[in-house]
């Protein structure tokens, strides 16, 4: 890859079994040029990294991931870290800026080449984990993280049901609406927003209002995890990581 100025990656669910931790390591990695600089400018995290801030849960290849991110977020490496909290980590806000130095959002607004982009987990639209709705949401997590760990090694039943859970709910639509009516109500202007929170990539123009609609994805599904860049000139790609079987 060349000429990427944002990276923007969610939804990795670090401690979960379906976590795609290596894989995400690699990508990272493929960025490296030399002596600790890498090829982008900016790595928005853009919720959810952790399943949970208990950190007991983590194996190695997430311990390995954590580690090549303090990589990344050393002064020299010439990248600037964005943390914004997931519905999954959410004391990331308290937590980051003292453990790494880096930077965490509720939400996070930025320009490349005179465009402006605006990110948000989604979290915050998403009425079933809400707090009047919080107590009903802790049943099917239960019971999917329960699944997690009878399932297969590669947990395709788990990654299927998670899918397919998320479209069920048409969540993808509902958030994206919501986002767009947020940022029409508090006046903030952007050509692109981005949020994670439903697992869903998506790529979607709303013709009335000209802007465009991306969700990142994530890293646990049954199809390849997906990321988001953007170049110096403020053009927007979506890219499938390729899984070797």
């Amino acid at each position: 890859m060349s000429n990427i100025n944002t990276l923007i990656i969610s939804d990795l669910h670090l401690g979960a079994k379906v976590a795609r931790a290596r894989e995400c390591r690699q990508l990272i990695e493929s960025l490296e040029t030399a002596n600790s600089k890498y090829s982008i400018k900016r790595l928005i995290l853009l919720g959810d990294i952790f399943d949970s801030l208990n950190l007991h849960w983590l194996n190695q290849d997430e311990l390995n991931f954590l580690s090549n991110l303090r990589k990344i977020s050393s002064p020299n490496s010439g990248v600037e870290v964005i943390w914004i909290r997931g519905n999954h980590d959410l004391d990331i806000l308290k937590i980051i800026p003292s453990v790494t130095g880096d930077k965490a959002y509720e939400q996070y607004q930025w320009q490349i080449g005179g465009k402006k982009y605006f990110a948000i987990h989604g979290d915050q639209f998403d009425k079933w984990i809400a707090k009047k709705y919080y107590f009903l949401n802790q049943l099917p997590d239960a019971i999917y993280i329960g699944i997690q760990k009878i399932d297969g090694p590669k947990h395709s039943l788990s990654r299927y049901l998670k899918e397919k859970s998320k479209i069920f709910l048409h969540l993808n639509e509902k958030i994206s609406a919501s986002i767009l009516k947020y940022l029409k109500t508090n006046k903030i202007q952007a050509d692109a927003f981005f949020c994670g929170h439903t697992h869903i990539p998506t790529k979607h123009y709303f013709e009335s209002d000209k802007i465009w609609f991306y969700n990142t994805g994530s890293w646990t599904g049954k199809e390849s995890p997906t990321y988001i860049t953007i170049d110096d000139e403020g053009n927007i790609d979506m890219h499938h990581y390729n899984l070797k079987v």
